[in-house]
């Protein structure tokens, strides 16, 4: 997998470089800009760590996937026709997520758990699916 995990746009703001700190910015590049260069470049990954902003991330999610990994938390976000489909993990302990058509959540990496997807619903126990109820005769999962 290749990634740069070091990547800046215009909302890292003023440079952080004592002599230069009232002069330049920390980088003049546009979020999308940013985006598509490393995936020409082969990137699998597109990070971005822009100092006190997520503004950066935020704005390329218009036109891409979005995920973002900070400490023990981890956020994913992506636009599915008009709706959004997210997820939000605190590990070990917590996720939780939404989709066009139902929601999940998990505890302790689906210990326990539950899923709703349209009339689907299912719930897991020691990590031991249970289904709660079923789709309709020919509706997809």
């Amino acid at each position: 997998m290749k990634c740069d995990l070091h990547v800046h746009t215009v909302h890292s703001g003023m440079c952080t470089v004592p002599v230069f700190k009232r002069i330049c910015r920390e980088s003049y590049s546009d979020p999308d800009e940013v985006y598509a260069t490393l995936k020409r470049r082969g990137m699998d990954l597109v990070t971005v760590t822009d100092h006190d902003s997520t503004d950066g991330v935020r704005e390329a999610m218009d036109d891409h996937g979005v995920s973002q990994l900070a400490g023990n938390t981890y956020y994913r976000e992506r636009r599915v026709g008009s709706s959004l489909d997210w997820e939000f993990h605190f590990f070990p302990a917590f996720s939780y997520g939404e989709t066009p058509d139902g929601h999940w959540w998990n505890i302790l990496y689906g210990l326990a758990g539950y899923t709703r997807r349209g009339p689907l619903v299912k719930a897991r126990a020691f990590w031991i699916p249970i289904t709660l109820s079923d789709a309709p005769e020919g509706a997809s999962e």
